[in-house]
């Protein structure tokens, strides 16, 4: 019943700390100034970190840890074995047993911390069992037309027998049955050092993309990149170092009317 009399009360963060604000302490009258709590108030704890659901459990049981002792053990419930546990544990139990308590209690509050500062991702994980999807006529949602299933295409070599998920399709990315992951990286790093990349439609290594400017050089990178273990930055030191991307930007008029866009690389790209 004091701390119901409260009209003012200092705001104190979790460790105790002073915060500049002063706030009224109200009791079941959230977002409201009207005093709408009604009756008697029998306890008020407060701790000073967020309690584990055994430990609130342990709050709510009424009982005494005597009372308690004298229910049969068969009756007792998981609240109060817990409120017997931790009474021994904490005030009872020898003196070694209490210090490796304490210590484990400590371990567990680090355990929380750590687990708390890990970042979080998102994970997307398959429907079981999977929703059938339909090709859609003129891709209107209401007129489905045949059931279609996760594959790649035909053209490129296939993916392995059995589930195909997710996994299996990065596998099969990086399989080394598959030319088209290694040679479409390549090209991209290769315009970012060049504005160009071998293959000009970067975006695009299908029938409607442009041929390569040099397709030997590119089966080369492409499959030392893969040899080395898809080593980006050997990649990257290949590129640099070479005499083609060291070689002077300088340009003649012969030059321009030969190849206008470089695609031959007889010069090094103004920017760098």
């Amino acid at each position: 019943s004091a701390l119901a009399n409260l009209t003012d009360l200092t705001h104190l963060d979790l460790v105790g700390n002073r915060l500049p604000q002063r706030y009224l302490l109200r009791i079941g009258a959230s977002g409201s100034s009207k005093p709408n709590f009604r009756g008697n108030i029998d306890d008020v704890r407060i701790y000073d970190r967020a309690l584990s659901p055994d430990e609130i459990a342990v709050v709510a049981t009424a009982e005494t840890v005597s009372e308690i002792a004298g229910i049969e053990k068969t009756e007792r419930s998981d609240a109060e074995l817990e409120k017997l546990r931790l009474s021994f544990l904490n005030q009872y139990a020898s003196s070694e047993v209490r210090a490796a308590y304490s210590a484990l209690k400590e371990l567990e509050q680090e355990r929380k911390a750590l687990h708390k500062g890990f970042p979080t991702v998102m994970v997307m994980e398959e429907m079981s069992p999977r929703r059938a999807t339909y090709r859609l006529n003129r891709g209107v949602y209401d007129s489905p037309a045949e059931e279609v299933f996760p594959d790649t295409p035909s053209i490129l070599p296939p993916m392995p027998e059995g589930e195909k998920d997710r996994l299996s399709f990065a596998n099969w990315l990086v399989a080394s049955e598959n030319p088209l992951m290694s040679r479409v990286t390549v090209n991209r790093f290769w315009q970012m050092y060049f504005g160009a990349g071998l293959v000009k439609t970067s975006d695009n290594f299908g029938s409607q993309g442009e041929f390569p400017s040099h397709p030997a050089l590119l089966d080369w990178l492409a499959t030392t990149f893969v040899e080395s273990g898809w080593d980006v930055k050997n990649l990257q030191r290949l590129i640099v170092t070479s005499a083609t991307y060291r070689q002077s930007s300088a340009v003649t008029p012969e030059m321009i009317e030969r190849d206008p866009e470089n695609r031959l690389l007889a010069r090094a790209t103004r920017m760098r």
